[in-house]
């Protein structure tokens, strides 16, 4: 075995084991802040910017969807050549 070979063997395995070591850190992580998260968003649904930011988004949302049913054609499909423009989801 040449010295070349061992070494990519023994940097896959780093890697693996970082890997598990990382997927494992982020969930414990995870658990212990899942509770300030809570409180971090409860704090911000109450901040009159962060309501003002929603507002703005829901508003930029229905002027979106109501653009797209603009290019759809009566039976609601859409031309060909506006299909790449409108999400799956539509």
């Amino acid at each position: 075995m040449s010295k070349n070979e061992l070494e990519k063997q023994l940097l896959e395995q780093i890697q693996k084991d970082q890997n598990l070591l990382e997927g494992l850190s982020v969930k414990i992580l995870k658990l212990l802040m899942r509770p300030k998260m809570r409180r971090a968003l409860k704090k911000l649904e109450k901040h009159p910017e962060m309501k003002a930011a929603i507002k703005d988004a829901e508003f930029h949302h229905k002027n979106l969807l109501d653009k797209l049913k603009g290019l759809s054609d009566d039976d609601g499909r859409v031309p060909k050549k506006y299909l790449d423009l409108v999400p799956k989801w539509y």
